[in-house]
């Protein structure tokens, strides 16, 4: 049976952990096992994910051992992150994702449309794009790949979606990236006049 574990702050020294590496402690006796690393990355549609790994104190022998190893491991992963195009960065509304400004459309021009035209974009975007890694794409991401979309329109070609249900999902994704373009026109991140056509355009289904 698994140990029931809680994730702490504090190093088995009682000293505070540096950023991103957790001490992980029994719940029943409150003793440390093991130290985990958690850092953040994107890949190359810019969704981010939080990867982990730890170090045990069965595995490197001590729990001082093992916490050398984590906070070294955490510089070198950072250090990769770096190299790879990637720095981690915080949650800003430059940094807004496809989903996010969804709402943001709902909640502003939501109220502008009828009720039935609402309604049914609710209804495609919860079923069709939230439920696909592209709804946690951010903006900025889209303006700067245009090749993100084709992407999209490919997965819904390999899923099987007919050509009228695709252009469908895709009139509505491209109306809504144009309306948050007009929306943050000046936003760090959103389209030159050589990408404002990856929103819409180079998007349409053939």
């Amino acid at each position: 049976m698994a140990l029931a574990l809680r994730q702490i702050g504090v190093d088995h020294h009682g000293n505070e952990l540096p950023s991103s590496v957790f001490a992980m402690a029994r719940k029943d006796t409150g003793a440390i096992v093991s130290y985990t690393v958690r850092w953040w990355e994107e890949d190359e549609d810019g969704i981010r994910r939080q990867p982990r790994k730890s170090f045990s104190e069965r595995k490197c022998g001590s729990l001082d051992r093992a916490l050398e190893a984590a906070v070294a491991f955490l510089a070198g992963a950072r250090e990769a992150v770096k190299v790879d195009g990637s720095v981690a960065k915080p949650d800003t509304a430059r940094t807004m994702t496809v989903e996010e400004g969804f709402r943001e459309w709902l909640t502003i021009h939501g109220p502008e449309v009828s009720e039935g035209y609402a309604e049914k974009a609710v209804r495609m975007w919860d079923n069709e794009i939230a439920t696909r890694s592209i709804a946690k794409v951010r903006l900025d991401r889209i303006s700067n790949d245009e090749g993100t979309l084709a992407r999209f329109q490919d997965t819904l070609v390999s899923e099987g979606m007919g050509p009228a249900k695709r252009r469908e999902v895709l009139k509505l994704l491209r109306a809504v990236l144009r309306w948050l373009r007009r929306r943050h026109p000046n936003e760090p991140g959103s389209p030159t006049p050589q990408t404002r056509q990856g929103w819409s355009e180079s998007s349409r289904p053939p």
